[in-house]
This record gives C-alpha cells, sequence and structure tokens, in this order.
C-alpha cells in the first residue's frame, strides 16, 4: 500500500505547494524582471493557452486582405495557429457554433468529422467515439477513451454529455492519441471547450429562440467585462424547456404477467421533455504583465421525463412488433421513427423501492459543477503554469428498459461522482535550439453507484416488496503522472519534438454488494462484499517531425502512443458468481503513427488540410452480455487497427463568401476478436459457436463499432448587405455518413445505413447589434441509430436503439452589446 500511495502523496503535496507559489509570485513581480529595469520581455508567439486573453472571443485574427480568418487553437497547450500545430485537430470558433446552435455536445458532435456522441441511459451514460474507438455506455466503471477537456479540466465520465453547452469560445476535436498535453491520457482524442472570457469593455449578449417540432423553447445570456484595472468578469446563463420529439404510443393495458396489477402505460406522452437551467462564473485577475489567474465555475440543473432518452424498439424486416418476455406489443411498431412504446411502472410495485419518484413516472435529475482555476506566472523566458480542478456529478435517473408497452423491467440508476485535479506545467522559450516543456498531474476521483431494478417479474415477497434487488456500488480512482517534452529546432524551417508521459494509476473497488435480492433470483447474495485493487503503471512516448517550408504552410511526421487504466468492471445487475478476480479488466493501448500537410495559400483566401493515419489498440475495454442477469460486464476483448485519410478545406473566392469541404476514408476493423458476445437470437450457422460452455462468435476483420468507411462535408456561408446597416447570412451545409454498426455484437438490426444530412440558416443582421435568424437543423429528418444493445427480454432480430434527433427548425433572436 506504501508502495503505491506514498509517491501519490509527495506529488499532490509538491504541485499543491507549486500551485501555492505560483499564487504567492504574483505580489512579487519584481523577482522576475531584468536587473536593468527594462520593460519585460514581449509574450511570445506561442503563448501559454491558459494566458487569460482580453477578447471574449479566440486570438484569431482577421485578414485585412479579405482572406480567410486566422485560427488559434491550444492542441498542444500553447497557442499556436492551426496551420502551425502538428496535430489532427478540428475547430469550431464560436461563429460555427452558433451558425446552427449548439446547446449540447451532442449537437457539437455532429459538427465535427468522425465523431460520435450516443447518449444512454444506464451505466456510464454516454459514448464518445473518435474514427471509431470509444468506449460502451453499458458500464459504471468505464472511462471514455476519448476525453472532454472543459475549461482545462479533464472528464472521463459519460453522464456530462448531458450538460448544456453554451457562451462558448471554441472547441477543438484534437484526433488519434493524446498523451502529452491533456491531463493522464486519452487513446482516441480529445473534445476540448473553451468558454468565452470577459472583454476590456462592458459587452455581452441575449439569446432567446422556439424550436417548433419539440416545442423548445430558450434564453441564454451573458455580461461582462472590468471590474477594475486589474479585475475582469463575465456571468452567463442559459435557461431552456422542452415538451419532446418522441411519442410515447404506450396506452394502459392489463399487465400479461400479474392480473392484479395493470399497466399504466405512457405518463408522458411526449419524450424527452426537458428542463435545464446552467450558469457560468469567470473572473480574471491581472495585477501585472507577469501573472494572471482564471476562475471558473459552471453549474446546472437538469430535469427530464425520461432516462433512456429516445432509446426505442427496432425489429428486423418482417417483425411487425417486438416481443417481451412472450408477449408481443402491439402498441409499438419497432420501427426506426418519432414513436416508441414505454410504460410506467405499477404503483404497487414501488413499495420499499429507495429512489424512484411516488407516481412512478420515468425521470432524470441531474446536478452537475465544474471549477478551474489557472494561474500563470511569466519569467522572462519560462512560464509556470497550474491548473486545479473539481468535478461534481449527482445524477438519479429512473425509466423502464424493455422499451415496449408490455413492460417488465424497471430500473433506479444513481451516480455521484467527485474528481480533484491538479496540474503544474513549465515551458521554456529560450533563444535557444532547445526549449522544454515539464509538468506533473494528479487526479483523484470517487464514485458511488446504488441501483436498484425490478429485471425479473417473480411476484411479491413476505414483505410485499416486487424489487429485484439493491445494489451498493464505490470506488475510488487515484491517478499520478509526469510528462515532459523536449522541442529542437534543427534549422529554421526544421523542429524535432519528442516526449514522454509516465502514469500510475490504481483503482480501488471499496465495495461491490447486494443489500437487497428477492428469493430465488440469481444475483450476488446479500452479505457478500467483493472489493479489490488494480495498480498499473504506462511510459507513453510521442514524437513529431515538423517542416515549415514557408512561413504558411506545414508537413509533419509523428509517432503517438496512448494509454488508459483498467479496472473493475461495475454491473448494475451483480450475477451470483461475481469475484473481484472476474470483474476485473486490464489497461488499454494504443500506438501508431500519422503524416500531415497544412497550408494557407493564394492570401490566405484558401486554407487546406490532409493527415494520414495508422493506429494499432490492443485489450479494447468492450462489454460482455450476461442473459441470466440481463446485465453487462466490461472485458479486454479485441486487438483493432484504424488506417484512414482526412482532407478538410475552406476556400473565401470573394469577401462575402466561404466554401468549405472535406471527406473522410477510415478504415477501423478488429485485428483480432475470437471470443465476441452472440448477439441476440444468433444461430451456429450465423456464426455463433459455443466452446467450453460459453457462447461466441468471431468478428476478426470486421469493422469497429460506429466506424463509418466514408464520411464527407460541404458547406457555404454568403453575407451581403442589403440595406445601410442590415445584412442577409445564408448558410448550407451537408454531410455524409456510410454504413456502420451501431452495436458492439454486430447485430445486424444495428446496421445503421448510409445517410445524408441537411443544415441550414437564414439570418438578418443589423450593424446596431440586432440578429433573427430562421435555423434548420437535419432538414433531411434523417433518423439514425448512433448506439444499440439486444433489447432486454426480447426475442432475436430485436433491440433497443438509441437515436439522434430528427428535423430541427428555429427562430432565433440575438442582441450584442
Amino acid at each position: 500500500m506504501a508502495i503505491i500511495t506514498s509517491p501519490c502523496r509527495a506529488l499532490r503535496t509538491s504541485m499543491l505547494t507549486g500551485a501555492a507559489i505560483v499564487a504567492m509570485l504574483a505580489g512579487a513581480p519584481a523577482w522576475a524582471q531584468q536587473s536593468d529595469g527594462a520593460t519585460p520581455t514581449a509574450t511570445p508567439a506561442a503563448k501559454p493557452a491558459d494566458a487569460a486573453p482580453r477578447a471574449a472571443a479566440p486570438q484569431n485574427a482577421q485578414s485585412d486582405t479579405g482572406g480567410l480568418d486566422e485560427i488559434v487553437v491550444t492542441a498542444r497547450r500553447r497557442s499556436e495557429s492551426l496551420i502551425s500545430v502538428p496535430v489532427a485537430v478540428t475547430a469550431l470558433e464560436a461563429a460555427d457554433l452558433q451558425r446552427y446552435g449548439t446547446p449540447d455536445l451532442k449537437k457539437i458532435g455532429q459538427l465535427a468529422p468522425q465523431v460520435i456522441i450516443a447518449q444512454a441511459g444506464s451505466g456510464a451514460g454516454a459514448s464518445f467515439t473518435i474514427r471509431g474507438i470509444g468506449s460502451p455506455a453499458t458500464d459504471v466503471g468505464i472511462q471514455q477513451s476519448v476525453s472532454l477537456n472543459i475549461d482545462g479540466v479533464m472528464v472521463s465520465r459519460g453522464r456530462f454529455v448531458r450538460l448544456g453547452t453554451f457562451d462558448l469560445q471554441q472547441v477543438e476535436v484534437l484526433k488519434g492519441p493524446q498523451s502529452l498535453f491533456f491531463g493522464k491520457n486519452s487513446p482516441a482524442g480529445v473534445i476540448s471547450m473553451s468558454s468565452a472570457n470577459p472583454t476590456d469593455r462592458l459587452s455581452g449578449y441575449v439569446r432567446a429562440g422556439y424550436e417548433f417540432v419539440a416545442d423548445e423553447k430558450y434564453l441564454e445570456a451573458a455580461i461582462g467585462g472590468p471590474v477594475s484595472s486589474t479585475l475582469r468578469a463575465r456571468i452567463a446563463v442559459r435557461a431552456s424547456s422542452m415538451a419532446g420529439w418522441v411519442r410515447n404510443t404506450a396506452p394502459p393495458m392489463a399487465n400479461p404477467f400479474d392480473a392484479a396489477n395493470p399497466l399504466p402505460g405512457a405518463l408522458g406522452v411526449r419524450q424527452p421533455a426537458d428542463k435545464e437551467l446552467i450558469g457560468r462564473f469567470t473572473l480574471i485577475y491581472e495585477p501585472s504583465s507577469r501573472f494572471d489567474a482564471t476562475l471558473k465555475v459552471t453549474a446546472g440543473r437538469l430535469r427530464t421525463n425520461s432516462d433512456s432518452g429516445a432509446t426505442q424498439a427496432v425489429c428486423a424486416p418482417g417483425i411487425a412488433h417486438p416481443t417481451t418476455f412472450g408477449v408481443v406489443d402491439l402498441s409499438d411498431n419497432c420501427k426506426l421513427d418519432q414513436q416508441r412504446s414505454s410504460s410506467a411502472i405499477p404503483l404497487a410495485y414501488l413499495k420499499d423501492w429507495p429512489g424512484p419518484p411516488a407516481d412512478g413516472k420515468p425521470l432524470t435529475k441531474q446536478e452537475a459543477a465544474i471549477a478551474s482555476l489557472v494561474m500563470n506566472y511569466k519569467l522572462d523566458k519560462v512560464t509556470i503554469t497550474s491548473t486545479t480542478g473539481f468535478l461534481y456529478l449527482n445524477t438519479r435517473g429512473f425509466d423502464e428498459f424493455t422499451y415496449t408497452g408490455t413492460s417488465r423491467i424497471w430500473g433506479y440508476n444513481t451516480e455521484k461522482s467527485h474528481q480533484y485535479s491538479q496540474e503544474l506545467r513549465v515551458v521554456t522559450d529560450f533563444d535557444a535550439p532547445v526549449n522544454v516543456t515539464l509538468g506533473g498531474y494528479y487526479e483523484r476521483n470517487d464514485i458511488a453507484d446504488p441501483s436498484a431494478s425490478l429485471v425479473a417479474f417473480v411476484g411479491p415477497d413476505a414483505q410485499g416488496r416486487y424489487l429485484s434487488y439493491i445494489t451498493d456500488i464505490a470506488s475510488r480512482g487515484e491517478t499520478i503522472s509526469l510528462f515532459g517534452q523536449a522541442r529542437w529546432k534543427l534549422t529554421d524551417t526544421l523542429e524535432l519534438a519528442g516526449g514522454v508521459r509516465y502514469t500510475r494509476e490504481t483503482r480501488d473497488l471499496l465495495r461491490l454488494r447486494d443489500t437487497y435480492v428477492h428469493a430465488g433470483l440469481p444475483f450476488l447474495p446479500v452479505g457478500t462484499n467483493i472489493t479489490g485493487k488494480f495498480a498499473d503503471s504506462n511510459y507513453s512516448p510521442e514524437a513529431t517531425l515538423t517542416w515549415r517550408p514557408t512561413p504558411s504552410s506545414t508537413l509533419y511526421a509523428a509517432y503517438k502512443t496512448g494509454y488508459k487504466s483498467g479496472g473493475f468492471s461495475q454491473p448494475g445487475n451483480i450475477a451470483a458468481n461475481a469475484t473481484a478476480a472476474n470483474l476485473r479488466f486490464g489497461s488499454e493501448t494504443a500506438s501508431g503513427g500519422e503524416i500531415g500537410y497544412k497550408a494557407e495559400l493564394f492570401n490566405r483566401r484558401l486554407r487546406v488540410s490532409l493527415t494520414g493515419y495508422s493506429y494499432d489498440f490492443n485489450n479494447l475495454q468492450l462489454t460482455s452480455f450476461n442473459a441470466a442477469t440481463l446485465g453487462y460486464t466490461l472485458r479486454n476483448a479485441a486487438k483493432a487497427r484504424t488506417q484512414g485519410v482526412e482532407f478538410a478545406g475552406e476556400w473565401r473566392p470573394i469577401n462575402e463568401l466561404t466554401l468549405r469541404g472535406g471527406f473522410g476514408y477510415n478504415k477501423a476493423k478488429y485485428l483480432s476478436f475470437p471470443g465476441s458476445p452472440c448477439y441476440s437470437g444468433q444461430t451456429a450457422a450465423q456464426g455463433c459457436i459455443v466452446t467450453n460452455g460459453v457462447a461466441g462468435q468471431n468478428l476478426t476483420g470486421t469493422p469497429l463499432t460506429r466506424a463509418p468507411l466514408w464520411v464527407m462535408n460541404m458547406g457555404a456561408n454568403y453575407t451581403k448587405p442589403i440595406t445601410d446597416g442590415l445584412s442577409l447570412g445564408l448558410s448550407l451545409d451537408g454531410d455524409y455518413s456510410s454504413s456502420y454498426f451501431a452495436q458492439e455484437n454486430h447485430n445486424p438490426v444495428s446496421l445503421q445505413k448510409s445517410f445524408w444530412r441537411l443544415n441550414g440558416s437564414v439570418r438578418l443582421i443589423a450593424d446596431k447589434g440586432w440578429e433573427l435568424a430562421l435555423i434548420g437543423r437535419n432538414l433531411t429528418n434523417t433518423y439514425y441509430m448512433v448506439a444499440g444493445v439486444d433489447k432486454p427480454g426480447g426475442t432475436g432480430g430485436t433491440i433497443g436503439a438509441a437515436v439522434q434527433r430528427p428535423r430541427e427548425v428555429l427562430l432565433q433572436a440575438s442582441y450584442r452589446f
């Protein structure tokens, strides 16, 4: 125990001390000044990413020649031009995000090629996928292979996908392994979101809108500016209310499993009906050119009448209605459309059931908060940065999980987690060939996931309870990580950079037990408590050779690796034979490389980027379904490879018109996956073979889940003055995805066919700050799957499919000042 925890405590103590030193240096700026009293050296062009900018928008300079705006990114934790940074990154500026409205992370994912974000009702709460690599959403114990970075704080919990996004400055999607600059490690990529900062003068906006299909209303506002000569502040809020875009068709009916307790049917005809309130406070203190500190606190509250979102039953051709434990639900057409059938619970079943609402209606309640404190102290040639982060999440959800009106499975799922993180980073900028970045990262998270479900109907017990089980699960993770990179300028145009991150991670399963089990059910007996400790360490090296033949072009080749720690599966339905050994899963690793070219041409009228990549992933963390308990557990299941080419271009032929387009070819397949779980109803003729009493199929050579072979996008913006002080803005974007499997076991029903989506907007823009916009999202009304599971209690040929929102048409008014 001491071998593991002593270094963690030592690093934590040293980092906290370092952070305190950075803060104290704010009071002694003369310590770093030149001895002759000369003006301190100006901030270098590639300045620290965490330095407090003086503008609410990114430092993206408007070309005075009518060319494209310069885009500044922080892919290496320093502010650098998108063209010069040797990283495959998609940057979405504030204007891109506002063009079609992006109220949540799922919408942001739709704007970035080869990114799929799927929300789930139970387990981890969501799955983030880039280039076909991601983590399933069906187990609480998993961390995402794609990490979120929200205002400098790393997030690997899927349930943060529900947190609304607003008042954003920029979003960057970094593709491929990111081992050096973001948190502890991210083997598949990072989605980095930065909120707007206060400006040097009083400014802000008010925005209100209405979406007609889901009857969604929203109001958003922000105001900020100087409080004093050294202090700036900004407050932003968003409130929204939505009636829902799915019709629940479940009628009241006799209960086919229990005549004494009829099924009440849908208690909320439209789902998901959401209400959200979220706010952010930003404070920037800058007493001198040497020191700045930025505090950001975001907190939000969400209420909705569905925990499973819009998940619905979908059947194979020839199956007219879904079946639940042998009973056909005639109220559900089992098609991929805007209706689902899901009954609320008979009230008698709620006896002595902790958590669910007394009326039995499905719901989600979530409170979340993210706080970050970033402090920079700039010496003449060295910058010291401290980033302190805190996360809080409390979510409770109750819903029906057969996705039918003949319901028989209800679950109450929760997650309450806290995360603390601290990073110290030192970056040099000497007038010498070699400069370095050095630092350390510490993270601790505590997660509690109690749950309770009725998954097997066997009637009431002696006390009159119908409940199947009540679980009590808690875990803790602790990470110590050291990283460093050296950048060697071989010539004026050639740079070699190399670095490594060392990670030591422990995952403690503090308790996993059932505090109640209905007699005769195959769950972990009451009185058995499973505990365990997982510890692992890893070195993740990275090297990049960058050639800049001209100031506006970059060619690079990179070798990269990535790592994600293992741990313990934390299923809601704990099998009777569960042990720490069979719940344990190992770490996931990635290695490979990419070659990229970026350029701005014709006086910045044209911007292009081209990337080719190949990465191998070992011990992918996937899920396995247990038919006896109707639950999922994690396992290391496969070797995989992603190979492909990505192209993106943007062209401004005239000042009023901008054209954009791109494509991605991504061949993502399993190199070895002989023991994949079979899908429901799969026969031996279809490849399901029983070996030593365990059924499995061989998916070696098949595509990864949520990995379309081709994606394409194209779009245009046109802005033209129509009167004095009034302009017309037109936007149109289309994107294409080839087919992909939405389910890990390749159930044929989960094969999502290729599709197009079309977005458009018309805007009237007044010079005085007013704007009126008509916005259309998914105008083709494409209804498509992003995730799936074998339908609990169903037959072969039926799945539960998580879908994305169909057509949206909204009217929006804004005023900026």
